[in-house]
């Protein structure tokens, strides 16, 4: 079955379509009219009505009721599955709508949904209380762009502190390499595609890539596990266009909190954070394929053996202290000098 020459496919009550091909903007206006039909008394479109996020760029998924869940069962079979498929042009043209142009020249294309707050890029601002992140940003973006860059991490404050409490390891393990971080404070899944998509990694071509991202986005603003993950995502492909011959590490986010000495209401606060970072950490880690995306999870070293965070290595329960930062560049430098030839 095909609509508007776009491919859609029905696997186990899934419609997976394919969006390599995106509609022209002058068909827009007859996907938005043709989906009016399947709108009365349908559910509106959120983010939840996405199954999970896409394990490839090919393919994204729209969660379809089946004839056990939809509120619809009395309707007849047939006026059902006219409403579910006109209302998948609708999706196509908000999707297409919201999801614009990049922001650097060239033939770059998103190809990545973009109703997810973690996939629609924005800046931190000074009203934010973020007076230095365009300064930063500028900044990072005039060092790496002057090079040369073999090592690159990326991130939020965890990654920036390398430059603070971390920067004794780091000049021991990565002063005498082409290294650079990009660390940016209080930076979600949003702000990292802002730097991306504005010149962050522009004339760098590192030999890897390490990424840690994710923690603010469960942790400060909330946001579902699966939304986190595919923002992880969007990165992914941001990155894969931008730096095509450099390999990505991908890190699972680290653990947070003081469960040790948390009171009830603490712990339940904490557990549900605990709880979506390991979601999270177990829906990214399907998005390494080994070859040019490796996954790896180093929360358990900044860990007591009773599985608290380990204050000695995590003064704050969030970032590492010069201590934890040297647990994980061990942890780290296997891989890096396989992955820098060394």
């Amino acid at each position: 079955m095909h609509i508007i020459g776009l491919g859609v496919q029905f696997q186990r009550g899934l419609a997976v379509i394919n969006l390599n091909l995106i509609p022209e903007p002058t068909t827009l206006g007859f996907l938005a009219l043709t989906s009016l039909i399947g709108l009365r008394r349908r559910r509106n479109l959120s983010p939840s009505s996405f199954a999970s996020p896409p394990k490839s760029e090919e393919e994204f998924t729209i969660a379809m009721p089946n004839s056990t869940q939809s509120p619809m069962t009395s309707v007849p079979f047939g006026n059902r599955l006219l409403k579910n498929l006109a209302f998948i042009p609708f999706a196509l043209a908000c999707s297409c709508l919201q999801a614009g142009e990049p922001l650097e020249s060239g033939d770059l294309k998103y190809d990545y949904h973009t109703n997810f707050r973690s996939t629609q890029a924005k800046i931190r601002t000074p009203e934010e209380g973020f007076n230095l992140w365009m300064p930063r940003h500028n900044d990072l973006k005039e060092r790496v762009r002057k090079g040369p860059v073999d090592l690159l991490m990326i991130g939020d404050s965890i990654v920036f502190r390398w430059e603070r409490q971390g920067k004794e390891v780091w000049e021991e393990f990565y002063g005498k390499r082409r290294a650079v971080q990009i660390g940016s404070s209080g930076d979600y899944t949003d702000h990292i595609l802002w730097r991306l998509q504005n010149g962050g990694v522009a004339g760098a071509q590192p030999k890897l890539a390490v990424l840690l991202i994710g923690t603010n986005n469960t942790g400060l603003r909330g946001d579902p596990p699966e939304e986190t993950a595919y923002g992880t995502f969007a990165i992914l492909q941001e990155l894969k266009k931008r730096l095509p011959g450099s390999k990505i590490l991908l890190l699972g986010i680290f653990p947070r909190g003081n469960t040790a000495d948390a009171n009830e209401q603490q712990m339940k606060q904490l557990d549900k954070i605990t709880q979506a970072n390991k979601a999270v950490n177990e829906i990214i880690k399907g998005y390494a394929d080994e070859k040019t995306v490796f996954y790896r999870d180093l929360g358990s070293i900044f860990l007591t053996p009773e599985g608290h965070v380990d204050p000695a290595l995590m003064p704050d329960y969030v970032h590492p202290g010069e201590a934890g930062f040297r647990a994980w560049g061990k942890a780290m430098e296997p891989f890096i000098k396989e992955h820098l030839g060394e």
